[in-house]
């Protein structure tokens, strides 16, 4: 009985022993647990987290000799060693256990611990025989990771030494160890997630970032310039130097043409721009750009089929090739090219960012183009406004100037800043009366009636513009007569009714145009047209009006006027006689005599006819420059002579004096011609000299260079180079001692149908064509007219007709 109690006490002792050197081991397992998931929970790396869980894990099992970390890859579906204790990297690399086969299949489906007494032989082992470390395993156990219910891989510790090597309670440690560990994988995995794409995120947004100030950068590149290739290249210039690459270009549109056009170049040389300066639309890679609106990124540019300059590629050796449009409106206006020399494909972002950038170009490339445009079109309209003989007024619906050209400032005589931005009748109160009397026509402009005319006097005459021509000084309480703050513009330093004649004592002539100063004026006649300017949507903008001078063309009717009355009765005059005399010579009886005299007087008049026909109808030959000229050798002492001794048998009652020096040079004209010059002038000096008044012809011969004259023959007169102009000339000269010459009409003398107005000069007979007749044959013969004046003691005419070259 004491040996069994003995017995049973030394049972219950070693029992004892027994748990408490298990419980001493459990304990110290837990507390190497507690380490070791401190230490990992202490870490979010996942990599360091790995392999601190399997050195741990192998520490934690005494007969754990090597060991290893698989984590799920779920795109392969294979169990990947991500950390490995005491196997070689090779191992690490080849080794990957399919999920559903073996073991592994088994572990993941079941989600149990595994534990291999013999690895060699076991049939569920994958066959690893090529790798001699896994081959010499003998014994292992395998547990899964377990997060939340998901498999996210397995941890396995191997004995190279023992077959069975690892106890029944090695697998549940382990698995304690694994689902610590599994939580820290998590966690270290979430958090290298979180930081990955913290990372990817903040480096999207400095690339955004960086985007951005490159499109602002650009954006303010091309705002800063409306010049096309201005624009084009600072923007070149930036897109390179963000993309890093070496070469590109930018090409506009010509919609008009159907081409692309390089505008903008850089990292190209003078040959490859010259072979790629233009392309047709749809032509080529750029020409393919343009017509469809859609990129073409290419990896190697000169490897492509399409490629239209293949030799000049390879030469500069491009690589990668992007072209993106640049869009505006909806449009392609143009396309954007960049490449490099190296190879670098460009990316899918790169693509974007470079086809944002270029709709960002493309709407400054349109604005430029639409800003170029209307500046051309501005200037062709300034230029059109500027050389338009008329004078243009443009106003606002409220009447105000908005636009007003150099002709209305010559016409109106007011700087046009003065107009600019108001209303005519607010221009007037400081202006003249020229203006003011326009402005007063603008306000009572009759409806429905498109043009009037307005006389005004013209500028130049004026002395001091204040006149007030609204007013009306027919009342006796005229503001304008009683103001002595009026001053006439007429007289300086005088008042304006200082300037009033007065038609009754005591009351005030009626209108500053009534007055005596005013009518004395030179006036002109302005014919003003207005029309309404009306926009696109039938709304009115405003009021053209166009001011024209007429008065040459008031002048022009007056002389058409007394074109008419002269010629009628020039034509009446003759003619009355023609038909008195013929009808007397049909009705009555007549002697012999009268009957010759009167057939005479009916001949000399119908040659009278003849020459007024002849004239007007040679004249107009002359003019259209299809009158014939017999150019010959002429002596002129010849051609005078026989014109004095024509007048001298016609005109008795003057004295008809020829001065002509011996040996005159010959000169190269037409005899008849000459002879009609020579006509034309003695008969107006014999029209225009009293009886018994003297006619001198004389002549010389001269020759001038530079302002140097020298005469050929005997100098008989005093004669101006300014007047003939270098060559050798021989010139004749009429003077008489007739009623002179105006200073008024000196500058229409030779003018067809103009005559001298006056009253002792109306009885002349005349049709103005004379010396206008003059003029066209001296000019035809390379010679020159002019006249000389002493009003009231004769006129003088000369020509001077170029010497013969032999003589």
């Amino acid at each position: 009985a004491l040996a069994v109690s003995a017995a049973r006490q030394a049972s219950i002792a070693i029992e004892n022993a027994r748990l408490f050197e298990e419980t001493k081991q459990r304990l110290q397992e837990l507390a190497m647990l507690y380490q070791v998931g401190v230490g990992i929970i202490g870490t979010l790396k996942l990599n360091h987290v790995l392999q601190l869980i399997i050195d741990s894990a192998v520490r934690a099992i005494p007969v754990a000799e090597k060991g290893s970390l698989f984590l799920l890859d779920e795109e392969s579906n294979e169990l990947v060693i991500r950390a490995a204790h005491g196997y070689s990297p090779e191992v690490v690399e080849k080794v990957r256990l399919k999920v559903g086969e073996g073991y592994t299949g088994w572990l993941v489906e079941e989600r149990m611990p595994v534990v291999i007494d013999n690895f060699q032989t076991d049939s569920r082992v994958e066959d690893f025989s090529d790798l001699e470390e896994v081959a010499a395993i003998k014994s292992a156990v395998f547990v899964p990771l377990e997060v939340k219910g998901r498999v996210i891989g397995a941890l396995t510790l191997d004995n190279i030494t023992s077959y069975s090597a690892f106890s029944k309670s090695d697998p549940q440690l382990l698995s304690t160890f694994a689902s610590q560990a599994a939580i820290a994988i998590e966690n270290a995995r979430l958090y290298e997630e979180i930081r990955a794409f913290s990372e990817e995120l903040e480096q999207r947004v400095e690339e955004r970032t960086r985007e951005l100030t490159t499109l602002h950068t650009i954006a303010a590149t091309v705002s800063q310039s409306l010049d096309l290739e201005a624009i084009a290249r600072g923007a070149l210039e930036q897109v390179l130097t963000l993309m890093q690459r070496q070469s590109g270009g930018f090409y506009l549109v010509d919609e008009e043409r159907e081409e692309l056009h390089l505008v903008a170049h850089q990292g190209l040389s003078d040959e490859f721009v010259q072979a790629v300066a233009c392309f047709r639309l749809g032509q080529g890679l750029i020409g393919t750009v343009a017509s469809t609106g859609e990129p073409i990124v290419l990896e190697d540019i000169s490897a492509d089929p399409h490629l239209m300059w293949v030799k000049e590629v390879k030469g500069v050796g491009m690589r990668p090739f992007a072209g993106v449009p640049l869009r505006a409106a909806g449009r392609v206006v143009g396309v954007m090219v960049i490449s490099s020399f190296e190879e670098r494909p460009f990316s899918e972002d790169e693509v974007s960012l470079l086809t944002a950038i270029g709709n960002q170009i493309g709407v400054a490339v349109e604005n430029a183009r639409l800003y170029e445009e209307a500046v051309q079109t501005q200037e062709r309209l300034d230029t059109i406004f500027r050389s338009v003989a008329d004078g243009l007024i443009v106003t606002d619906v409220q009447g105000r100037v908005t636009l007003v050209n150099a002709v209305t400032e010559q016409l109106l005589g007011i700087p046009l800043e003065r107009l600019q931005g108001k209303m005519l009748s607010e221009a007037a109160g400081e202006a003249n009366s020229n203006l003011a009397r326009l402005a007063f026509m603008f306000d009572s402009w009759p409806e429905g009636k498109p043009t009037l005319e307005l006389e005004l006097p013209r500028l130049d005459q004026t002395v001091e513009p204040k006149c007030c021509a609204r007013f009306d000084c027919g009342r006796e309480d005229c503001p304008v007569y009683f103001d002595e703050d009026t001053r006439c513009w007429l007289r300086l330093g005088t008042l304006c009714r200082d300037g009033h004649p007065h038609t009754l004592e005591g009351e005030a002539a009626s209108y500053c145009f009534s007055c005596e100063l005013y009518r004395d004026l030179e006036m002109m006649t302005l014919e003003a047209r207005a029309a309404q300017i009306v926009g696109e949507d039938g709304v009115m903008r405003g009021t053209v009006t166009v001011l024209r001078d007429v008065t040459p063309f008031k002048e022009l009717g007056r002389m058409k006027d007394e074109l008419i009355n002269t010629v009628s009765h020039e034509l009446r005059t003759p003619m009355a006689s023609v038909l008195g005399f013929s009808e007397l010579l049909l009705t009555r009886q007549l002697s012999g005599e009268k009957r010759l005299l009167y057939t005479e007087t009916i001949y000399k008049e119908a040659q009278r006819l003849s020459a007024l026909i002849n004239d007007f109808l040679d004249i107009q030959r002359m003019e259209a420059g299809r009158q014939e000229y017999h150019m010959e050798p002429l002596a002129l002492p010849e051609v005078i002579t026989a014109v004095q001794a024509t007048f001298a048998t016609q005109s008795e009652k003057h004295s008809i004096v020829v001065d002509i020096p011996e040996e005159l040079p010959l000169v190269r004209a037409d005899r008849a011609a000459v002879t009609r010059v020579l006509n034309n002038l003695l008969s107006n000096a014999i029209k225009f000299s009293p009886q018994g008044g003297e006619i001198r012809v004389s002549c010389a011969a001269i020759e001038v260079e530079g302002e140097t004259a020298t005469f050929l023959a005997p100098e008989v007169y005093p004669l101006s180079p300014a007047q003939v102009g270098e060559g050798r000339w021989v010139v004749v000269k009429v003077a008489d001692e007739g009623l002179g010459i105006p200073a008024e009409a000196m500058l229409h003398l030779f003018e067809k149908f103009y005559r001298v107005d006056s009253p002792d000069r109306r009885e002349i007979k005349g049709t103005g064509l004379g010396l206008a007749i003059c003029k066209e044959i001296v000019a035809a013969h390379g010679g020159r007219i002019w006249a000389e004046r002493e009003h009231g003691s004769g006129s003088t005419f000369s020509f001077a007709l170029p010497m013969e070259v032999s003589s």
